[in-house]
């Protein structure tokens, strides 16, 4: 692993948190809209970054499926429940092959990293993405 890429701020109301993190002092990037329902605004810190988060648009969120995790359907389920650092977000050069020494399996043909590993580690982007999700 290289470190951490970032951490996400998950919470029900993005306005209310950029304007409480604008308040403390920090400098807040544009809001943003992902195509699977969660709107985000950064806060941008030396060498990492915040990402605040919240679910904007329940109806584009997709289903996490069995050979699929999904960042949106994870967050909605965490908001549901509470508020918070949902994910920490880590840097690595090859996230399938990192995760495959960390669980102990071997590389395989298989296109589908979305299932869960050692139980903490899950891959919510395309296999030859640079970071793991830890939630």
């Amino acid at each position: 692993m290289k470190g951490i890429n970032h951490l996400v701020l998950a919470g029900h109301d993005l306005e209310a948190m950029r304007a409480k993190y604008q308040e403390l002092g920090f400098t807040i990037m544009a809001p943003g809209q992902h195509p699977f329902g969660t709107g985000n605004s950064i806060i941008q810190l030396h060498g990492t970054y915040l990402e605040l988060l919240s679910v904007t648009r329940p109806q584009d969120v997709p289903e996490h499926r069995t050979d699929n995790f999904s960042f949106a359907a994870f967050n909605r389920d965490y908001l549901a429940r509470h508020e918070g650092f949902s994910m920490m977000v880590l840097d690595t050069s090859d996230a399938r092959s990192r995760l495959m020494e960390l669980s102990g399996l071997r590389q395989s043909g298989t296109q589908s990293v979305g299932r869960r590993l050692m139980g903490l580690f899950r891959i919510s982007r395309p296999v030859s993405c640079a970071s793991i999700h830890v939630c």
